[in-house]
């Protein structure tokens, strides 16, 4: 499935559907391109019309451009898990997926820095994590930026 086709597949979804059955369709979508950028925000756009702002926040956390909107959502879901980072990337970690390819440079920014925060406060990294840093680790490597990424956020 290509970028337009998948585009096209979830505004059908949208479009045709009450509200819970979209989401219900298309968190099918999440499990073959999660943290998909377009994905996301229409995933979250529905969580907000339905005024459930913690699940909006999960999928906010994944989208490429944030408004005062979404940043005041993320901060609401931040909330919710007591500003725990375990809690939080264990909800935003998918279970079962074992490379985020698809999420935005940033975002895998953020995420790589909130899993260094948990491994220097801890001094391990849990094993829910251990796929996801590592990608994300190799993928860091090549870039310049690489020694600054745990002092840099986006949010």
């Amino acid at each position: 499935m290509n970028e337009a086709e998948l585009r096209n597949g979830i505004d059908k979804i949208i479009r045709n559907n009450d509200i819970d059955t979209a989401i219900h369709n298309l968190k099918g979508y999440m499990r073959l391109r999660y943290g998909h950028p377009f994905l996301c925000e229409n995933l979250a756009n529905l969580y907000i019309e339905k005024n459930d702002f913690r699940q909006a926040g999960k999928y906010i956390f994944y989208k490429e451009h944030l408004s005062k909107q979404d940043k005041e959502i993320l901060s609401v879901y931040f909330t919710y898990f007591g500003n725990d980072k375990i809690n939080i990337l264990k909800d935003l970690i998918a279970e079962g997926t074992k490379s985020p390819v698809r999420i935005d440079y940033d975002v895998k920014v953020e995420l790589f820095i909130m899993m260094n925060e948990v491994k220097s406060e801890n001094g391990f990294l849990p094993k829910f994590m251990w796929n996801w840093y590592y990608h994300f680790e190799s993928k860091f490597k090549k870039d310049s930026r690489y020694s600054q990424l745990s002092q840099s956020t986006r949010r």
